[in-house]
């Protein structure tokens, strides 16, 4: 099962934790548990798929940054040389605040620089305090 199925299947658990202390195979469906359950009936009809992720693990860096007038990044996969990847700002994205141009430069490079079929958890260690968290953006004036 999904792990996220977790969140969608806690009557149907404590139905059977229940039956199993109880050491009978009769019970009732409560109101949740029905609930739980008519949930699940997508399932009957579905016919599409999700793909399961592996679990492998590798390490890659990735640069980028934001100017006033565009973005740059670099992608470096050991053993292979370095790949870069640029682009201009359009007018409106121009009179962004920094934070959002530096957000938006890291969006753009991983929109340009992985594969679109690029599955996998991406941590992210930034130098700008904006997008870190630490600051508040400013008031508009």
């Amino acid at each position: 099962m999904a792990p996220a199925a977790k969140l969608f299947s806690n009557e149907t658990y404590r139905t059977i934790s229940r039956c199993s202390k109880a050491s009978t195979s009769r019970f009732r469906i409560t109101k949740d548990l029905r609930k739980e359950l008519l949930h699940w009936r997508f399932l009957d009809s579905w016919e599409g798929f999700l793909p399961w992720r592996d679990e492998r693990h590798f390490q890659l860096t990735l640069f980028s940054d934001a100017s006033f007038s565009g973005w740059g990044a670099c992608l470096k996969l050991s053993g292979e040389a370095p790949v870069e990847a640029r682009g201009y700002w359009d007018g409106t994205s121009r009179g962004y605040h920094i934070a959002a141009k530096e957000t938006r430069a890291l969006f753009n490079a991983v929109q340009c620089l992985l594969a679109p079929s690029f599955s996998a958890r991406v941590d992210v260690f930034v130098d700008n305090n904006w997008i870190a968290g630490k600051n508040k953006f400013p008031n508009p004036r």
